[in-house]
């Protein structure tokens, strides 16, 4: 697991966030789990987990992501399509390929967030000009 000792922030626009909240609240949902023995088998805290699916939380931890998928072998690309399914195919559990897959999605997001950073800079920046 190549990314799991590092700590990735995913900050999203809102219709992505929005569907990435609803696929967290789904998985979790259908593991039949309440969330704080979901996060327990997950090792991930209840309180920020809580936090991201009710959309308190602006910034989404891709540590959360990486843990779901390799702990319950989650298509990497159905948290962010809703073309894709949930599962990888049993024939196709997580391999090179997968991972490769895993940390692609992880650089797209980090790219996300840096655009997102740029916006909010240049929102902050134009309300200044605003006060002015």
């Amino acid at each position: 697991m190549p990314f799991q000792n590092k700590n990735f922030t995913l900050e999203l626009n809102k219709s992505k966030s929005e569907l990435l909240r609803s696929r967290l609240r789904a998985f979790q949902e259908t593991t039949g789990l309440s969330i704080k023995d979901f996060c327990i088998k997950i090792n991930f805290s209840q309180n920020t987990f809580s936090k991201v699916i009710n959309g308190h939380k602006v910034t989404i931890d891709a540590l959360l992501i990486g843990k779901i998928i390799l702990h319950y072998e989650v298509n990497p690309r159905w948290f962010f399509s809703e073309q894709e399914k949930m599962y990888l195919h049993q024939e196709e559990a997580l391999t090179i390929k997968n991972q490769e897959d895993i940390m692609n999605l992880i650089q797209v997001v980090e790219e996300i967030a840096k655009e997102m950073k740029i916006l909010q800079a240049r929102v902050s920046s134009l309300q200044e000009d605003l006060k002015s």
